[in-house]
């Protein structure tokens, strides 16, 4: 009779857990996808370092006027795709008026609480506020550095009415609370409108669309030749906001921010021809750096205007030539987006037909539909709430399985027919784990992957803070040029396994040659291929092995050959795919022992794919992988 009970009471505990597991599932499925980590050189705001975690560190958004707030978004910085860096454990968040006590929005001071897994949507029911406080009370240790604690944000969103009123915001601190150590830490890319989460879009691409990539310029050979691009609002509007989405086409794989100007001017007009403009953004002093896959954002303040005209005064280098493009520009009134639709001209539009004047207002970017900003954040952070109360769940259920588990083995000794029917119920219930854990192995492989470059970058970063402190600027900069080829790097990999399915063989010599162009662009080198990759694709594992012993061969080269040139060739055969480097520098011996793991890595990376592995050295090197196709 005790045995019973016991059964039942776990029976009875499991039931109302599993049913509110599957409700939390069915509304899981219904949003989006959990966007990927974009790193952007404009990572947000980073404090001072405190010699105690538990000095309050506080930052305050002041939005020029109040304003009713729908919601406040707070996101997580994330520097090398390391995903909540410097956020704090305890910390507040408030609304506040001018000469009134404050009003608090969140507060999770009372405890440390676990890292968010994406956004911080806080519901702020209309309440008028001028200025909006974060105050961090338990700080984030810094790597490597015991003395040393900081907190760092990635972005702080304030919706009002569909508006981010908190864009180009003053951002208020102690000026002994907050450091500008490195370029893409300050204030000011605290409210940019760009964030790690990149675009919010839906990917709802079919293949007939699959060749909409935006508004692309006519080329020059001068990156400094006047490109513009203008739209008809049909009316005059007070404006708001000015967004610009960087195009990312499928003709120039992993080049995200493709043609974003260097230098640009963005200005309004009441007539077509410009002949009274009024500028609201001048970009014209100085680089500014590719946004990748990301939203660029300026507030314009309520200015007028019918006619709005982006134009480049210094252009992105294309590949042999300059061009200026977009993937969208929206110009928001009111919280609405008045350019969807209208009118579009430019001088010298290319005629490719993936870059339509059409499409730079057609509400797509080149993966997908543009979504509401302040309805996709909410989504991606009630997305990140459910995984982490289903993650709750399952460590419960797991805990009830244990307990069942034993239950059964205690009961087994004097009751087998009960032991028996335990054991079945056992089996279904691993089943069912099984299919939970299927479900998710998708997205662990692709996480895995990415963590595996991003922690190299991460350690990267790291040791840039450091050689900051120590002042050795020289140092510095060559970390900075390692994060960046690193960077390159794992763009190729996530663009691999971005879509959830591996890309067809016919995109991976682009790749690899893109690659290439990017890594060996301060040496002369050339790149060859013959035959013709066969149809189908390979496995995951198959285009991250040999990416990767792509990547280490040619590092190897440009770092320790000396050579003033490097060919690579790739060779299609029947089932097979057959890659070489060759240089002609100064040569190393391939049985001696080396400093580093390159070589070792290159063999690894080789055993992986099954493949035939040849290095020679003498005067130049020669490596030569043969790899089978399934």
């Amino acid at each position: 009779m005790l045995a019973a009970l016991v059964f039942l009471g776990l029976l009875f505990s499991r039931q109302p857990l599993e049913n509110e597991r599957a409700g939390l599932v069915q509304e899981l499925e219904s949003l989006p996808e959990r966007p990927v980590v974009e790193p952007s050189p404009r990572v947000g705001y980073h404090s001072r370092w405190a010699r105690t975690e538990s000095t309050p560190l506080e930052i305050t958004l002041d939005l020029g006027q109040a304003f009713p707030l729908d919601s406040v978004v707070v996101v997580p910085a994330a520097p090398a795709a390391i995903w909540g860096y410097g956020f704090p454990s305890r910390f507040k968040v408030e609304t506040l008026l001018p000469s009134a006590e404050p009003v608090v929005l969140l507060d999770r001071t009372d405890r440390d609480h676990p890292l968010p897994q994406g956004p911080l949507a806080i519901p702020a029911q209309g309440r008028r506020a001028r200025y909006i406080r974060f105050t961090a009370t338990r700080l984030f240790r810094q790597p490597n550095w015991s003395e040393g604690f900081m907190f760092c944000l990635g972005e702080i969103y304030a919706f009002s009415n569909g508006r981010n009123v908190a864009l180009n915001c003053t951002v208020g601190t102690p000026s002994s609370q907050f450091t500008r150590a490195f370029p893409d830490w300050s204030p000011e890319n605290l409210v940019d409108g760009a964030s790690a989460l990149g675009l919010p879009v839906e990917k709802d691409l079919q293949p007939s669309e699959s060749l909409n990539s935006g508004w692309h310029s006519g080329t020059s050979l001068n990156p400094e030749t006047p490109k513009w691009v203008q739209i008809d609002l049909g009316q005059e509007w007070p404006i708001d906001e000015i967004r610009a989405v960087p195009a990312s086409p499928l003709t120039f794989t992993n080049r995200p921010g493709f043609g974003f100007p260097e230098r640009y001017r963005i200005e309004l007009s009441a007539t077509a021809d410009f002949q009274v403009p009024v500028l609201v953004v001048d970009a014209t002093q100085r680089d500014q750096a590719n946004p990748g896959n990301q939203l660029v954002c300026w507030s314009v303040g309520g200015r007028r205007g019918r006619f709005v005209r982006f134009t480049s005064t210094k252009m992105q280098c294309r590949d042999a030539d300059y061009a200026f493009a977009l993937a969208e520009l929206q110009v928001f009134s009111g919280g609405k987006n008045v350019a969807r639709g209208c009118s579009v001209q430019a001088p010298d539009p290319t005629p490719h037909p993936s870059f339509q004047p059409a499409y730079l207002v057609d509400g797509r970017s080149g993966s997908g539909r543009l979504l509401d900003l302040e309805g996709w954040l909410g989504d991606v952070a009630r997305r990140a709430e459910l995984e982490a109360q289903i993650s709750a769940l399952d460590a419960q259920i797991a805990a009830l399985d244990q307990s069942e588990r034993r239950f059964w083995l205690v009961l087994s000794g004097t009751l087998l027919a009960l032991g028996i029917a335990a054991s079945g119920l056992a089996v279904r219930r691993a089943i069912e784990r099984r299919k939970r854990e299927l479900q998710n192995l998708r997205q662990q492989i692709a996480r895995d992957l990415h963590d595996e470059i991003g922690s190299s970058l991460g350690t990267i970063s790291l040791m840039s803070e450091l050689g900051e402190r120590e002042g050795d600027m020289e140092a510095l900069a060559r970390i900075r040029a390692l994060a960046s080829d690193a960077a390159n790097s794992m763009r190729g990999i996530v663009w691999m396994i971005r879509d959830g399915t591996p890309p067809p063989l016919d995109q991976l010599e682009k790749t690899l040659e893109t690659y290439c162009a990017q890594t060996l662009r301060s040496i002369p080198h050339g790149f060859s291929s013959t035959g013709t990759p066969p149809a189908g694709s390979q496995p995951l594992d198959f285009y991250r092995n040999l990416f990767l012993f792509f990547k280490e061969a040619l590092h190897n080269a440009l770092r320790h050959s000396k050579a003033s040139r490097i060919e690579i060739r790739l060779a299609w055969r029947p089932g097979q795919l057959e890659l070489g480097i060759e240089d002609n520098g100064i040569g190393f011996d391939p049985g001696a022992l080396h400093h580093g793991s390159g070589l070792a890595n290159m063999r690894q990376r080789a055993s992986a794919l099954r493949a035939t592995l040849s290095i020679e050295s003498g005067t130049g090197s020669s490596i030569r992988l043969t790899a089978p196709l399934s």
